[in-house]
């Protein structure tokens, strides 16, 4: 029979031991250096599938919108949202409109289609000579920087990175397709462009 100073139910003890503890932050530990460059790399991943496909989008509207209108339409880089930039950078921005005097350049009165914004943690840039990309009302490229028989080239690179991570290739008729970066030293090497503003 419990006392007068005996408790009725003993109380399990609460905390955790010295030992329990460093256990606890060993796989802590393990786990944080697994995942979060694992997390990193996918988070890195779906941002540039998300950039590629704007511009996959991009050239399907204006595409589609040259065979609608029976007008030129063009996309440009841009780096205030309304006019076009003379660059082969793309990543801070570009428009599509429709060129209605044919001169690749936009005027005001020709009506802005689309813009897309800077995009983070890419940068994108096409093959020499393209800094307008035109479609025709037939929806086959056209106009000013088409070189006939040559298919225009957008590449994509991560900042941190050296090496291309993806590509977008237009043909002369006016499809895009996506396309797995050449391994080194085959691909084209980020680092080594010159294109800038």
């Amino acid at each position: 029979m419990d006392g007068p100073h005996t408790p009725a139910h003993r109380s399990s003890r609460a905390g955790f031991t010295l030992v329990e503890l460093v256990v606890v932050l060993a796989i802590a530990a393990i786990l944080v250096t697994g995942v979060v460059p694992a997390m990193a790399e996918l988070v890195n991943r779906n941002r540039q599938a998300s950039h590629v496909n704007h511009v996959v989008a991009s050239l399907h509207l204006a595409r589609t919108e040259a065979i609608t209108r029976g007008d030129d339409t063009v996309l440009c880089p841009s780096l205030d949202d309304r006019t076009c930039a003379d660059t082969f950078r793309w990543d801070r921005g570009w428009l599509v409109f429709a060129d209605l005097d044919r001169d690749a350049a936009r005027d005001p009165g020709e009506p802005l289609l689309r813009v897309v914004q800077g995009l983070r943690g890419t940068r994108i840039f096409t093959s020499t000579g393209r800094r307008r990309i035109t479609f025709r009302s037939s929806g086959a490229r056209g106009g000013m920087g088409s070189s006939g028989g040559s298919n225009a080239t957008f590449t994509f690179c991560r900042s941190e990175s050296a090496q291309e991570s993806a590509a977008v290739v237009l043909s002369n008729v006016g499809r895009a397709r996506t396309v797995r970066p050449a391994p080194a030293p085959h691909g084209r090497k980020c680092s080594a462009t010159t294109t800038g503003y």
